[in-house]
């Protein structure tokens, strides 16, 4: 039953949440008021199907910040990256007596670092300082308190049990849709690098790396994707805000194979945020999926003589919570709904999206990106 969101008091507000384009498919505790796209519209649906134009700058206004602070996070991480390589090599340089002419005539410098814990730890810290750096710039920009991510309504650990055994389910699916991508592309490289998250060259590495892949990743990614971005996509509709935030996470890790993985990860968890109306379930599956990747890594690297029995204990493992996954999904998707769009919110999604500048030219960087690492 439609809820009548008029009738609610002010104090009740915050509990209820807003119903601007009155759609029962959504959660309407996640909404804010349309008062950030229509001042004068609060919780008030806009009366034509059709946006004015003031309306569609506003809500362009939305989608370019999003699509915006995706580019400007690419930026700052490489920017960040390469600072922070050219410092550490200086000091190599300086405590080798190395002139600056040796260091570009010599690739001694680089090989060390690439292959010492530099390497994980420039890798950790320009991605935490840029999606961080991102996420609080792109919250202040769109108006939203980061608190504003973490009111969690009715998650129990039954729910999060229930997830984690969904994500086993998607791993699976992701494996044999990568394989079928591979069996038709035989000449593309699928995996694009997404092997080498992990560094084994030292104790520092391994540490570093088992510290970006299962902390900073899953915690940062999660604040920038489904916090900000979400919620700057989302101003109008929430399906179309999982499924755009969804696609700019896939295409984020810049490969075939984690595209696939992710892309459906991001529906699920984009879904599971906004129906606990918190970050708090995304960030347990995220960190689940990357400690799960990492142990499998480490198995693989240092178990090599029984490589072949921890393998079969993990494919055989994985493939019975596959099982139970795929039943708890088919459970959840019958008890649950995925949010609709109206008329009216469709009129105001992907063609407006379409023609915001920010957005369709951070999802062209994202894609030439992710399309170089796979083709070149």
């Amino acid at each position: 039953m439609q809820d009548n969101i008029n009738d609610i008091n002010t104090e009740n507000i915050c509990d209820t949440g807003f119903d601007p384009f009155h759609n029962s498919t959504e959660k309407h505790y996640y909404n804010e008021d349309y008062s950030g796209v229509m001042p004068a519209a609060e919780d008030n649906a806009p009366s034509s199907t059709r946006p004015g134009r003031d309306e569609k700058r506003a809500i362009r206004r939305f989608y370019n910040i999003g699509g915006g602070c995706a580019v400007l996070q690419l930026a700052i991480s490489f920017i960040l990256s390469n600072a922070l390589v050219f410092i550490a090599a200086f000091f190599i340089m300086s405590e080798n007596n190395m002139s600056f002419s040796e260091y570009l005539n010599s690739n001694t410098v680089a090989r060390y670092i690439s292959d010492s814990a530099i390497y994980p730890a420039v890798t950790l810290l320009s991605y935490l300082g840029a999606n961080l750096i991102v996420f609080f710039a792109g919250m202040k920009l769109i108006g939203q308190k980061p608190s504003s991510l973490f009111r969690t309504r009715e998650l129990k650990i039954s729910n999060v049990i229930e997830y984690i055994f969904i994500l086993c389910f998607i791993q699976v699916a992701a494996i044999y849709i990568v394989r079928l991508i591979s069996i038709a592309m035989p000449n593309a490289d699928v995996v694009g690098g997404s092997g080498d998250i992990i560094s084994y060259s030292s104790d520092k590495s391994l540490a570093l790396s088992l510290m970006y892949a299962c902390i900073v990743a899953p915690v940062t990614e999660e604040l920038l994707y489904r916090g900000f971005v979400m919620k700057a996509f989302s101003v109008v509709s929430q399906r179309f805000g999982i499924i755009i935030s969804a696609l700019f996470f896939a295409l984020g890790h810049g490969n075939i194979t984690q595209f696939c993985l992710t892309f459906i990860m991001g529906i699920f968890m984009g879904y599971i945020d906004i129906k606990h109306n918190s970050l708090i379930p995304s960030l347990m599956v995220h960190f689940v999926n990357n400690t799960m990747a990492s142990v499998r890594s480490i198995v693989i690297m240092y178990a090599s003589d029984k490589l072949d029995l921890y393998d079969m204990i993990y494919s055989y493992g994985l493939l019975a919570a596959a099982v139970i996954g795929l039943v708890s999904l088919i459970i959840f998707c019958k008890r649950e709904t995925f949010p609709k769009s109206t008329i009216k919110q469709q009129m105001r999604c992907t063609g407006l999206f379409l023609t915001s500048p920010a957005a369709v030219i951070a999802v062209g960087i994202y894609a030439v990106l992710m399309f170089m690492n796979t083709f070149l």
